[in-house]
């Protein structure tokens, strides 16, 4: 791991993160994840000029975060993704391992990013942890996040605040928060990006069989019973297909996914805004937990 730091990113401004307490609801749990609900998106991170998503993973992760502090910070938590500096990354720990349904851990880094934060005077340091993906838009999820008061890691309030005027001072607060990280300070790599333009094998399309039903309600529709319908999932959309009819959804064109209960079949809704394909569409599948998974990890909402 590289531990120089570049003289031209050595010296790029670090923007600090004005927070004041009370935007954000004092209740936890359900009514704090439906309130952040609101930042669901991709965010265009300024220091390595990624795109950066927020999902219900995303939430479901930074909700459980403990402390007063934190909950304060969350009102912010976009401009904290835009503004935060890469500072390194990590082999993500299930990479090339077999997981429960066969398949082989796809995620391979797992990046680091930190920011510093002011919270009605208070100076802290926040680190943020995101997966990196295939996806065609947001191809980082932020799956975890930590936050620590500068004033314990062996520095004054005053001298927290006043230091922090580029990369190269944020990185050595970094280093005194958490001494174990790896820190890399050369400029950050898309290997995803440079993955996907070689078209490598890291990308790939998941397939799964099943039955289908489709048209304006769950009354007004046809139905293909198991195994008359096929599913693929790829990071820019989701094609359904019968003997007689083909559904493509783009990733874009795809509000959420829900689970789907009937009497005697399990299987997913497609909530979308393609006006030329049928408004109720229901997956069958036997395989719900692994479809739901490949969902997740492209980076589609599931609700």
């Amino acid at each position: 791991m590289k531990q120089h730091l570049l003289p031209e990113r050595a010296q790029r401004s670090v923007k600090k993160i004005l927070v004041q307490p009370g935007a954000v609801p004092k209740e936890t749990g359900a009514v704090l994840r439906k309130w952040m609900d609101q930042f669901k998106g991709g965010y265009l991170n300024a220091d390595t000029g990624w795109i950066f998503s927020i999902n219900k993973e995303t939430v479901r992760h930074v909700v459980n975060q403990h402390g007063i502090e934190w909950k304060d910070a969350l009102a912010h938590f976009p401009e904290i993704i835009q503004n935060a500096v890469w500072l390194g990354r990590d082999l993500h720990r299930e990479y090339g391992k077999a997981q429960t349904d066969g398949r082989v851990w796809k995620i391979k880094w797992q990046h680091r990013l930190y920011a510093t934060v002011d919270i009605a005077g208070e100076p802290f340091l926040l680190k943020l942890r995101a997966n990196e993906t295939l996806a065609k838009d947001y191809i980082y999820n932020i799956n975890g996040a930590e936050i620590k008061k500068l004033t314990t890691i062996n520095t004054s309030k005053d001298a927290a605040v006043s230091s922090v005027r580029n990369i190269a001072e944020l990185a050595d607060l970094v280093k005194r928060a958490w001494p174990k990280d790896q820190l890399d300070f050369c400029q950050p790599k898309n290997e995803a990006l440079e993955c996907g333009a070689r078209k490598l094998h890291v990308n790939p399309v998941y397939k799964f069989r099943g039955g289908l039903r489709a048209g304006s309600g769950y009354s007004l529709a046809t139905n293909y019973t198991w195994p008359f319908a096929t599913m693929e999932i790829t990071s820019d959309s989701i094609r359904i297909g019968t003997f007689f009819s083909k559904y493509v959804f783009e990733v874009g064109k795809i509000h959420f996914i829900k689970k789907y209960d009937a009497l005697f079949s399990k299987g997913v809704q497609i909530f979308h805004e393609v006006n030329t394909l049928p408004k109720f569409i229901v997956f069958w599948t036997l395989q719900r937990k692994s479809v739901l998974k490949c969902l997740s990890e492209y980076g589609y909402c599931i609700e």
